[in-house]
């Protein structure tokens, strides 16, 4: 890209005048980048859109979050199970892991 240069204002100190070039700044160039990349994005999403209308009915958001939260936490007590040397914890954590799977099936 070849550079341009601006002139820019005489600039006078006492009886001195003199004037100076500066290169153009590349300001616009990114300016021009992130507008395409934006643009961009928007046309994926409004295909994502149109992709997702096809695909049918969809599940119920508030069931897919709560068997996501209830599976994530059954890892977590899992975990913690295996790492647990107190008896009485673990039963807990049986327990809970338990009434977590009880929930799972309920959703499912």
């Amino acid at each position: 890209m070849a550079r341009m240069f601006v002139s820019a204002p005489v600039v006078t100190v006492g009886t001195f005048a003199w004037s100076y070039t500066k290169p153009m700044g590349d300001a616009a160039e990114g300016l021009i980048d992130a507008d395409l990349r934006i643009q961009e994005r928007m046309e994926e999403l409004e295909q994502e859109r149109k992709a997702a209308r096809r695909t049918g009915p969809t599940k119920d958001p508030v069931k897919v979050r709560e068997l996501e939260s209830c599976r994530l936490a059954s890892i977590e007590m899992n975990r913690q199970y295996e790492l647990t040397t107190n008896v009485a914890r673990r039963e807990q954590i049986q327990l809970a892991v338990a009434e977590l799977d009880r929930r799972m099936k309920a959703l499912v």
